[in-house]
């Protein structure tokens, strides 16, 4: 009973039914009675190591993404709902598999994982990049797997539960979980036919993560074999490093890496993209310093490559992510400044309330991460959009001096709040 109520309450509210058109908030609400007779049924799926058909649809709603064309079917994101039921349950399966594989991934993956997020993978980059080395260069490869959620194969998800010894009745009934899947797509109110799906995380569970990152350690650890070869995961987002003081080496390296990544990949079933994987020398300005191949395509040089939403530069500093860190601000700040005036508009906390959402939550991303890399110069143009959003908060006329309208706005300057953030995460790990 105690794991159902915690899985109940971690529930989020607001979201939509699934097609059994069951709310989260009646889930929330149910007594003891009804409580106890949900347990019942959860027992008895795990007894039987059976999941209901009617938890294994689902309603998919094609999303369109922000600056795409509406024509172009590749413009869509798919958000599935699923049972509400189903993802109690599942929640509960994950938290009794999570104990025991935890202990057994590598390090090297962050992604879903309790305690870790975006910024281990961007300080394992910056670490590789800037440790004190004399001579020392660094190369990259950003290896991009096509639609991996959507083809990793049952199969294999289930050998890897079994070499990691997961209860046999857990993997039995994740085995139920991921056969006979179904689902169907709502577009402009319209129900199209139905679809089985035979390769697959399901979408919009916690289950199917944890399921992909126990598949994706097996690479991992193939990859940790590899001499000079370090890596890092997040999720699917897999890069490649290697420092040496001899580029020959470095190319030898990555290339051997990018060999066991095609391996891996044609024995799990699962497809890279080749024209989105990309090459990098850190601290050299040739176009094309590094010969790389994957199944016999060239692998493309990348000079600003983009991790994780932070771009990085074969070059020091990080003036390309910081004018592009930049650009947003200014646009939203002209939106916030539109509903603004000294005279008329939302009150002044009402303001910093909108910069704190809009503006300075997209600020702030990875910048433990690449804020101390940054030139002066950087760093100064992103205090200046911060003072411009100060005497849009505050009401106050251009000339005033930045420390007087930070105050009015009862804002921190950027560089104290990064380096409070940055204290925080050391003090975490």
């Amino acid at each position: 009973m105690a794991e159902l109520r915690r899985s109940i309450k971690l529930l989020p509210s607001g979201s939509a039914a699934g097609p059994d058109c069951l709310y989260n908030e009646a889930l929330q609400h149910l007594g003891r009675t009804a409580l106890n007779v949900v347990l019942r049924l959860f027992n008895e799926s795990l007894r039987m190591r059976v999941v209901p058909p009617a938890w294994k649809t689902g309603v998919i709603t094609p999303i369109l993404n922000a600056g795409k064309k509406a024509e172009d079917i590749e413009s869509y994101r798919p958000v599935t709902l699923t049972s509400c039921l189903c993802k109690v349950m599942g929640r509960i399966i994950a938290a009794r598999l999570r104990d025991t594989v935890e202990s057994q991934l590598t390090p090297q993956q962050s992604g879903f994982r309790p305690g870790c997020s975006t910024l281990e993978q961007l300080l394992h980059v910056r670490a590789a990049l800037c440790r004190p080395t004399h001579h020392y260069r660094t190369g990259a490869v950003c290896v991009d797997y096509a639609k991996a959620f959507d083809t990793v194969d049952h199969d294999k998800i289930t050998r890897e539960m079994h070499r990691m010894k997961v209860s046999p009745h857990i993997v039995k009934w994740c085995v139920s979980f991921l056969s006979n899947r179904t689902g169907r797509v709502r577009f402009k109110e319209k129900l199209f036919s139905s679809r089985t799906f035979e390769r697959g995380v399901p979408q919009g569970t916690v289950l199917g993560p944890i399921m992909f990152i126990i598949v994706m350690n097996s690479l991992s650890q193939r990859l940790a074999e590899v001499p000079l070869l370090q890596h890092g995961f997040f999720a699917d987002d897999l890069t490649l490093l290697a420092r040496h003081t001899e580029r020959d080496v470095i190319n030898h390296t990555l290339q051997c890496g990018l060999n066991v990544v095609l391996q891996w990949s044609k024995e799990y079933f699962m497809s890279v993209n080749v024209a989105k994987t990309k090459c990098t020398l850190f601290g050299c300005i040739e176009r094309h310093p590094l010969t790389l191949q994957l199944d016999g395509e060239r692998i493309g040089a990348d000079r600003t490559p983009k991790l994780l939403g932070v771009t990085f530069q074969c070059l020091q500093g990080m003036a390309t992510h910081a004018a592009e860190t930049r650009r947003k601000m200014d646009f939203r700040l002209l939106q916030i400044a539109a509903i603004s005036a000294f005279t008329w508009g939302p009150r002044r906390q009402v303001l910093r309330a909108f910069y704190l959402a809009l503006v300075q939550v997209h600020t702030m991303y990875g910048i433990e991460v690449w804020y101390w890399d940054a030139s002066e110069r950087s760093r100064d143009l992103l205090a200046a959009a911060q003072h411009k959003a100060s005497r849009i908060i505050a009401g106050i006329p251009h000339g005033t001096r930045k420390e007087d309208s930070l105050l009015e706005a009862n804002l921190l300057p950027l560089k104290t709040t990064t380096l409070v953030r940055s204290m925080k995460f050391m003090l975490m790990c």
